[in-house]
């Protein structure tokens, strides 16, 4: 079975394709910060048996080993910061 892993999984984005791909029976490790995303987006896929929620930053590099440690085939990078006014009020937060 294929194992995908989606950064941002709480995000608007990352809940959508979260959804669709344990539509198509795949299993999904879901990494978020919920610094912008939240558990209301992931209602369903909490509840799914093929998903795994890792709470967590993807800067920090025990997160991250966390969320590989199933190793995932795919990865679906959909963690950043988008609201424009942050950042450009923080930059340099933004980059990281």
């Amino acid at each position: 079975m294929t194992h995908v892993l989606v950064t941002g999984c709480a995000g608007f984005i990352g809940a959508q394709l979260t959804r669709a791909l344990l539509s198509r029976g795949r299993r999904v490790i879901g990494v978020d910060s919920f610094s912008h995303g939240t558990t209301d987006n992931l209602s369903g896929s909490l509840v799914h048996p093929y998903f795994q929620l890792v709470p967590g930053d993807i800067r920090l590099e025990a997160d991250l080993k966390r969320a590989f440690a199933a190793k995932p085939e795919f990865v679906f990078h959909l963690a950043a910061r988008h609201f424009i006014p942050e950042c450009v009020a923080d930059p340099s937060g933004t980059y990281e």
